[in-house]
């Protein structure tokens, strides 16, 4: 697996958002057990990677799941969300630091799609932990208040 993940996040944006949106299509298509183990080999992998590597599975990923389709999306995304409360604080936190980045970083319009389409599950988990680690993002609503 660690040599898939390398070998997809040395692709191009447009072949690899196709490996990476068939294998997430696949994952949601999973039984709940299946899918847990295949999608934290493939986390566990995604870790081994140096931080540019990560950075670019991760905004792909953040991608793929805006365009799929609302069940698929909430399958996959409840199971992520499950697995990465396992992992340790450092991988954890590595991860949100990445995805707080990638947001920071959308444009307005692409920002809006991400938090309306992931919002409900993934800003909170967000807001928590880069309040966590003292620090604030203007895309957040959890640091507006």
């Amino acid at each position: 697996m660690i040599d898939m993940v390398k070998a997809m996040a040395s692709l191009g944006e447009e072949q690899r958002k196709t490996m990476l949106g068939e294998r997430i299509r696949m994952f949601a298509e999973m039984s709940d057990g299946e899918r847990a183990r295949m999608m934290k080999e493939m986390m566990s992998a995604l870790v081994t990677l140096p931080r540019e590597g990560q950075k670019k599975l991760i905004g792909t990923r953040l991608a793929v799941l805006m365009e799929i389709d609302d069940a698929a999306r909430m399958k996959v995304m409840n199971t992520h969300m499950q697995l990465m409360s396992q992992m340790p604080e450092q991988a954890q936190m590595g991860e949100v630091e990445i995805i707080n980045e990638l947001m920071d970083q959308m444009p307005e319009p692409a920002r809006a799609t991400a938090k309306a389409k992931m919002g409900d599950m993934m800003v909170p988990m967000l807001h928590q932990l880069h309040t966590k680690k003292g620090t604030k993002y203007a895309w957040c609503p959890g640091c507006a208040l």
